[in-house]
C-alpha cells in the first residue's frame, strides 16, 4: 500500500477534519509576506486545500487564490466557508491531474505536498510559478509535552496496544522534528531548478503559569506577563500567544478564571454530581438485598399452658380419645417498601461526556 491509496480518506470525514486539524502560527504567514509580497493583484495556488486551516491569511490580501484538493466534500466546505471572497474558487481533482493556466506569483502547501510524488509535483509547481515566483510548502510536527513525562509513557502505552500492535508493527521511539529534517525537506527543490531555498522552524509551547497579569507599554502595545511555580518571569506580546478559552472561561483576556488560571468550576460540579450518581447506585443496590419484610408471630398461651395442652392431647391419643389441640399461632406479614431509584444510562452518559470534554480526550483512552 503507497501513500496515494490513503489521501481520498480524509474526504470522508471532511466535517469532522475541518474542525479538528489544527492550524498555523502567524509567524510563519509573515514570514511567507516578507519574501513574497502578496497583494490583490497576486496569483495564488493551495494544494491540498483540505478544511482551509492556511487559506484565509493569504485570501485577506485581497489575491485571487485556486484551491486544489482531491476531496470533493473539502472542497465544497471551503466554497461555503469562503464564499465571501469572490476572488476565491476551489477545484477538485489531483493536483498532478489538474490543468491551471496562466502563471502564478506563489503557490503553496500545507501538510499535502508529502501526497504528490516528488518528481511530478515539483516539476509541475515550477513550470506554473511566473519568473520569480515563490514555492511554500508548510506543515505541522507536533511533539508531546516535555513538562508531563508521564501522560508520554501512557501515550506510549496506548499506541502500542491500538496502533502497532493492530499493524504488527514495531514500536519506534518518537524523535522531534529537528532542524536537519527541514533542510534536507527544503533541499528537495533544489533538484527541481529551484534557487534561494530558506527554512525555518516555527515554535509552540504549551504555558502552565501560576498566574497571570495583562499589561501595556508607553506604546500601547499588549502585553502578557507570566509568572511560574518556580518565580521565573517572562512577558510576551499578546500577538504572540495564543488563547484557549475552554472549560467556561470568564476572562475576556486570557480565558479561564477571572485571574487567567484553569476555571475548573464547572468540570468539579460536574465530577461532583457524577459521584452522587455513583454513590446512589451503591445504595440502592445495598437497599435491595436488605430486609423486605417482618414476619409476626402471635401467641396467647404460655410456654406451660402450651405443653400442657401438646400432653393432654397425645394421651388422649393414646387411650383412642379424641381431643383438640390449641395450635394458639397467628402469623403477620409485615412489607416494608423500598423505593428504589436507580439512575438511567443517559443521566450517567451526559456527565460522563461532560467530563471527558473538559478533559479533552476519550473514553477509549481513559480506559486504556
Amino acid at each position: 500500500m503507497n501513500n496515494n491509496s490513503l489521501n481520498w480518506t480524509f474526504d470522508t470525514v471532511a466535517d469532522t477534519y475541518e474542525k479538528l486539524r489544527p492550524g498555523y502560527v502567524d509567524e510563519l504567514y509573515q514570514t511567507i509576506s516578507d519574501y513574497a509580497p502578496i497583494n490583490n493583484t497576486s496569483r495564488v495556488v493551495e494544494i491540498g486545500i483540505g478544511g482551509g486551516q492556511a487559506t484565509l491569511p493569504f485570501l485577506k490580501t485581497g489575491c485571487e487564490l485556486i484551491a486544489v484538493d482531491y476531496g470533493e466534500n473539502f472542497c465544497e466546505i471551503c466554497r461555503e466557508k469562503f464564499k465571501g471572497y469572490p476572488n476565491f474558487s476551489a477545484v477538485s481533482g489531483k493536483f498532478e491531474d489538474v490543468e491551471l493556466n496562466g502563471e502564478y506569483d506563489l503557490i503553496y502547501s500545507a501538510s499535502a505536498f508529502h501526497w504528490i510524488p516528488e518528481e511530478i509535483g515539483y516539476k509541475k509547481v515550477f513550470d506554473m510559478l511566473k519568473n520569480g515566483g515563490v514555492f511554500a510548502r508548510f506543515a505541522n510536527h507536533p511533539y508531546r509535552d516535555k513538562g508531563k513525562p508521564t501522560l508520554s509513557e501512557e501515550m506510549d502505552r496506548i499506541y502500542a496496544k491500538y496502533y502497532y500492535k493492530y499493524h504488527n508493527k514495531k514500536q519506534k521511539p518518537l524523535v522531534e522534528y529537528s532542524e536537519a529534517q527541514a533542510r534536507k525537506r527544503a533541499l528537495i527543490a533544489e533538484k527541481y531548478g529551484f534557487k534561494d531555498i530558506q527554512y525555518k522552524l516555527f515554535y509552540l509551547y504549551p504555558l502552565n503559569p501560576s498566574q497571570v497579569s495583562y499589561m501595556v507599554d508607553e506604546s500601547e502595545t499588549f502585553y502578557i506577563q507570566f509568572i511560574f511555580g518556580d518565580g521565573y518571569t517572562v512577558n510576551i506580546p499578546q500577538k504572540d500567544v495564543i488563547h484557549w478559552r475552554k472549560d467556561y472561561g470568564v476572562n475576556d483576556y486570557f480565558g479561564g478564571g477571572i485571574n487567567g488560571m484553569n476555571d475548573n468550576a464547572g468540570l468539579l460540579a460536574a465530577l461532583d454530581r457524577y459521584d452522587k450518581l455513583c454513590q446512589s447506585i451503591a445504595k440502592a443496590t445495598a437497599v435491595s438485598c436488605q430486609v423486605n419484610g417482618i414476619v409476626k408471630v402471635n401467641t396467647y398461651l404460655s410456654d406451660e399452658k402450651q405443653a400442657a395442652a401438646q400432653q393432654d392431647f397425645q394421651d388422649r391419643l393414646m387411650n383412642n380419645e379424641s381431643g383438640i389441640l390449641f395450635a394458639d399461632l397467628k402469623t403477620e406479614y409485615n412489607h416494608i417498601p423500598h423505593d428504589v431509584k436507580l439512575v438511567d444510562a443517559e443521566t450517567l452518559k451526559f456527565f460522563y461526556d461532560t467530563i471527558l470534554r473538559a478533559n479533552g480526550t476519550s473514553l477509549a483512552i481513559l480506559n486504556g
